[in-house]
């Protein structure tokens, strides 16, 4: 059984008495354990696909399963529920609290879920260290490179020992050794812990390093392909 299996998904917004479809039909299923890159300019639908995966939104029509369970009959306490279970999330502004420190940061998702207060700051810490950051778990944000604020982001994504980590343009404020870098420490950690990464981006350095690549143009997409791996 796939972990996600879209069936005819759809998603249509309006905008006043404008009607965009976002995306349109679209049919997939991901694997446990996959690294895939979902590709395309602005406007392709690729951050409208990553809200529906990520049980932010809901299809306007069509199917969404997660591990079998059709998520788009959910309401929106069980999608806050099962996305708070199994997925994390990376956005490209990094989205740290400014006056936290990095430890601080990381243990933030677990502060809100009962009778995890006490795991939190040994489980942050273990997540600081498997993204390699460790010795900067005391500096704030603003003493800290993109990278690696893209990093604290990651360790507060795998805190929760979620399944699948969403990641829309991870790279999109990294310079290009940052971003090799960023992508070195997710190939490790999708091979090492099996997570999931599903990845937003139109860097085309991101492509060589991605195993699958799924291409999407106006809302449909328009190739599904393995890459090699570097």
């Amino acid at each position: 059984m796939a972990l996600f299996e879209l069936r005819q998904v759809s998603r249509t917004y309006h905008l006043g008495d404008l009607m965009v479809r976002a995306l349109k039909e679209v049919s997939l299923a991901i694997e446990a354990g996959e690294l895939l890159a979902f590709m395309g300019p602005s406007g392709s639908g690729k951050s409208t696909l990553c809200h529906l995966l990520g049980l932010l939104d809901n299809p306007t029509s069509g199917k969404l399963l997660l591990d079998g369970q059709d998520a788009s009959e959910l309401d929106e306490d069980g999608r806050a529920e099962l996305r708070n279970r199994k997925i994390g999330f990376v956005f490209q502004n990094f989205s740290l609290v400014p006056v936290l420190t990095a430890l601080e940061n990381v243990q933030l998702p677990l502060l809100f879920r009962p009778g995890h207060e006490s795991l939190a700051r040994k489980r942050a810490a273990e997540a600081l260290e498997a993204v390699g950051l460790t010795p900067c778990s005391r500096q704030r944000p603003s003493q800290l490179s993109g990278g690696q604020q893209q990093r604290v982001a990651i360790a507060r994504a795998l805190v929760t020992h979620a399944e699948v980590v969403i990641a829309d343009e991870p790279t999109a404020n990294l310079d290009s050794e940052a971003a090799e870098s960023l992508m070195d420490l997710i190939q490790k950690l999708n091979a090492e812990r099996k997570t999931t990464f599903l990845l937003a981006t139109h860097d085309a350095r991101l492509l060589r390093s991605i195993p699958r690549q799924i291409s999407l143009h106006d809302g449909e997409v328009v190739s599904d392909q393995k890459g090699a791996r570097s």
